[in-house]
């Protein structure tokens, strides 16, 4: 456990390594309206953390990412857990599933401006559908160890396949999914939110409000799905 722990850890210290690497020269050849140094963007993710108004638009995201994710795993984890297991409820649904999985949910924001308008409710309502597709499908086309599936129905994950590393890989899979359609939801309309914050950066062409925008948005989602994926890692032992 303690070296699977330190691997993990030397892993992601690489990887932010590169990434520093990576971003300070590209930021050295372009303009600091394209790509700014990581000082001006630490600077301003410092001052935004700590002023009350970004605490509003913060708190705005990160509750219509939980309610949608957490009611995309209560309802898509049973269906899904069901596809994988029953076969002729597979070869029934299974295509449906499928296919509303490969949905791009972009396309369905729109939608939900429409139906639910510009507050947390479109917002949360996509992030459900999302996620909630994310699970099932996750969940539905797991690798079969047993061999490729019947014809007409889609692979799935038979008794012979581990449950639990599907669970927490289409939880983690799901979680990315709403926090990216929350995010979609916030920028296309929304007067609060993280989304929000982001377009108005653009649209001011203020480029170290934007990236430090798009860093405390990543910082965290990275945080979250290393630790769902040590999750997997221990619990398919």
């Amino acid at each position: 456990m303690p070296s699977m722990f330190l691997k993990a850890v030397a892993r992601g210290a690489i990887a932010i390594a590169i990434v520093v690497i990576v971003w300070e020269l590209a930021a050295t050849v372009s303009s600091p309206f394209v790509i700014p140094h990581l000082g001006p963007v630490f600077g301003k993710m410092l001052e935004l953390v700590l002023a009350a108004n970004f605490w509003t638009h913060a708190s705005a995201t990160a509750f219509r990412v939980l309610a949608g994710y957490l009611m995309a795993l209560v309802v898509g984890l049973p269906i899904g857990l069901a596809l994988r297991h029953v076969p002729e409820l597979r070869f029934a649904l299974g295509a449906l599933f499928a296919g509303l999985a490969a949905v791009p949910f972009v396309v369905l924001a729109p939608v939900m401006v429409l139906w639910f308008g510009i507050g947390s409710g479109a917002k949360i309502a996509l992030a459900f559908a999302a996620a909630g597709f994310a699970v099932v499908s996750g969940l539905m086309t797991s690798r079969d160890p047993a061999g490729p599936a019947a014809p007409g129905m889609p692979p799935a994950a038979t008794a012979g396949a581990p449950l639990a590393p599907s669970v927490v890989e289409a939880a983690r899979t799901a979680f990315l999914v709403a926090v990216g359609a929350v995010l979609v939801g916030e920028i296309m309309a929304a007067p609060t939110g993280l989304g929000n914050l982001l377009v108005t950066a653009m649209s001011m062409f203020d480029t170290v409000t934007m990236f430090a925008v798009v860093l405390i948005v990543a910082l965290p989602c990275a945080c979250i799905s290393a630790f769902l994926r040590s999750i997997e890692a221990q619990v398919g032992i």
